[in-house]
């Protein structure tokens, strides 16, 4: 009798604990964003800096380019444009960060397949086509690229991200004067 006593006491107090438990983490404040992807996380908020440039050829330096929509004028074949994001986390944790350029528009149906796009960051080294990144948002019909996934950028530091656009040396000189505007550029 004392054994079955012993068990039930047991389970109850079980019990007891885990529902304990399950509201004191419901009442706690949460201490980041939650976001859907696939499934519920919750993620602990990021404090990053992020400073675009553009290179300017002239000047043979990068300069800050914080106009919207960030223009790719692209005047002739074989022509490379580099850009750059200085990314500072703020935080003293690591952050993780993927990069959306957004609302892409312009005349993009007739450079889609001589535009390329390229990074020449060490673990991020790509160059990929115009046509084979852009991607179409259902909701709203524009069209934006997943350009970066899961860059690290360290606790209290700043990170140099090189990026360039490229338009083909064999690209006929019909698509001199043409450009692409990305209207918004997300780290997320």
């Amino acid at each position: 009798m004392n054994k079955w006593i012993n068990r039930i006491l047991n389970i109850s107090l079980l019990v007891v604990i885990i529902t304990i438990s399950y509201a004191w983490m419901i009442t706690e404040p949460s201490r980041g964003e939650i976001i859907d992807y696939q499934r519920r996380l919750i993620v602990p908020s990021s404090d990053l800096e992020i400073i675009p440039y553009t290179y300017n050829d002239e000047t043979m330096q990068y300069e800050v380019n914080d106009t919207s929509p960030m223009k790719v004028g692209l005047t002739e074949p074989g022509k490379i444009q580099k850009y750059k994001f200085a990314i500072t986390n703020h935080k003293d944790i690591d952050a993780r960060t993927d990069i959306i350029l957004s609302n892409i528009t312009g005349d993009i149906e007739t450079l889609k397949d001589v535009v390329y796009l390229g990074s020449t960051n060490q673990n991020y080294l790509f160059e990929k086509s115009l046509s084979s990144l852009l991607s179409i948002n259902t909701e709203n019909n524009t069209q934006y690229i997943k350009f970066i996934s899961d860059l690290k950028i360290p606790a209290k530091e700043t990170v140099a991200f090189y990026w360039y656009v490229y338009i083909d040396q064999y690209a006929s000189n019909e698509i001199a004067e043409t450009e692409i505007q990305i209207e918004k550029i997300l780290f997320t």
